[in-house]
């Protein structure tokens, strides 16, 4: 098992990104996303283990995963320095577990993930659940009756949210809301 180097590392902190942590936190208003995430994605892998293999590297993203969700005070992205304090101190049981796991395996690892952590009854992406990804679970084992407490769990929180309404989507927002109530004020 070789270690992987700079980009390799930044590769996959950015995958992680994409699949795990953006689909969880709306980005913050008046800042430049892309601006945030490359802060993120550099810090979070400046603090990793200087050596990490491929293998390793899933479980490890996991645990910065889980105490970000503890950590975190809201939906918004958290700032860096909670991704930074997430990221120190990766116990050395993660890295065992890591190596236990399938190398060489032709199955995503964040897929292989899911369907542990769905087994388990943890928190995945609504994008296993409700998203693309629900189709490869069904290939792994994953019946209805495993997601079924997960969806009742996304019932319920529309529920809370909306209160009966349904959500509004972007293409039916009235013109008078997001930037346009700004533009019609404006002076000309």
């Amino acid at each position: 098992m070789q270690s992987m180097n700079f980009d390799q590392r930044t590769q996959a902190v950015k995958e992680w990104m994409k699949a795990e942590i953006l689909p969880r936190f709306n980005p913050p208003s008046n800042l430049n996303p892309s601006l945030i995430l490359n802060d993120i994605v550099g810090s979070v892998n400046k603090h990793l283990p200087s050596k990490i293999t491929t293998e390793e590297m899933p479980a490890i993203l996991s645990h910065v995963q889980d105490k970000l969700i503890q950590i975190a005070p809201s939906r918004t992205l958290p700032p860096v320095r909670t991704f930074i304090e997430a990221t120190r101190n990766i116990p050395q049981s993660h890295r065992e577990e890591a190596q236990r796991g399938e190398v060489g395996s032709k199955v995503s690892t964040y897929l292989r993930l899911a369907v542990d952590r769905i087994r388990s009854l943890k928190p995945v992406s609504d994008h296993y659940i409700t998203g693309a990804g629900r189709a490869d679970l069904y290939e792994h084992g994953i019946t209805d009756d495993h997601l079924a407490p997960y969806e009742e769990a996304i019932r319920r929180t529309q529920e809370e949210v909306y209160k009966g309404a349904e959500p509004m989507r972007r293409a039916e927002a009235p013109a008078e809301q997001g930037l346009a109530k700004h533009i019609n004020r404006m002076p000309t």
